[in-house]
């Protein structure tokens, strides 16, 4: 079960010497909440790059690639990585492939001097290039540019990254309570110090966590065994 971040804030009380919120007190948990919610982005980013599909997500019910246009609709708002783009009637369309190009590519050039592909159900492989451009979540949601056109509406499937939404739990896997105590109560003694900087000491008790979970993280499935079948060769 997830650890609430009631709990985490609990315990980096414990160690900053005050049991709890108290009027007149150093902290209040609100700010300690928020410095919580900055470990936990910080950790985030951490986990993102492990690629091990911690925070994969679809949408199947928005996005699509509409008739003789270069941009795709319905791309929602919380969109951080995109990870792939699939027809949403693969059954139909599984000779339709999404592959993804530099927008500059020559053979995204090249693609989007063609005229439109006519959608059809033939298993001729039609390979349709990608690429995401502006902020992304937070800010906003990408543009995604694709080449060729099509002659018609496309329903797709989106598999993405989402950008971190805050909650009341951890939302970080990993054993990851220690991290996000000890970068608490680095950035909450910083309010305590002349230089307002986060104590050095529980920085780097913070770092040494966040490499113990990354690491204890990846991979996540283990089910296929390494097994030596012969001297120089590996399975």
């Amino acid at each position: 079960m997830a650890t609430t971040i009631a709990s985490i804030i609990s315990q980096a009380r414990g160690y900053m010497l005050e049991a709890s919120e108290v009027v007149n007190g150093m902290w209040t948990d609100a700010e300690l909440t928020l410095i919580v919610g900055n470990g936990i982005k910080d950790l985030y980013r951490g986990m993102k790059d492990t690629y091990q599909n911690f925070f994969f997500t679809l949408d199947e019910s928005n996005v699509s690639m509409p008739a003789n246009s270069f941009v795709l609709t319905g791309v929602p708002a919380d969109v951080f990585i995109v990870l792939g783009l699939e027809p949403r009637d693969l059954a139909s369309y599984e000779h339709i492939l999404f592959e993804r190009r530099a927008f500059t590519d020559r053979l995204f050039r090249g693609a989007r001097a063609e005229s439109s592909r006519t959608l059809a159900t033939s298993r001729d492989t039609c390979v349709i290039y990608y690429d995401e451009a502006g902020a992304g979540a937070p800010v906003s949601a990408p543009t995604i540019y694709v080449a060729p056109k099509l002659s018609a509406a496309l329903p797709l499937r989106l598999i993405y990254v989402p950008t971190l939404t805050l909650g009341a739990n951890n939302p970080i896997p990993g054993e990851s309570d220690q991290a996000l105590i000890n970068w608490t109560v680095a950035y909450g003694l910083a309010k305590v110090k002349d230089d307002q900087k986060p104590d050095e000491n529980w920085i780097e008790l913070y770092k040494t966590e966040k490499i113990s979970v990354i690491i204890g993280a990846s991979p996540r499935d283990e089910s296929d065994v390494e097994r030596v079948e012969d001297f120089f060769e590996f399975d």
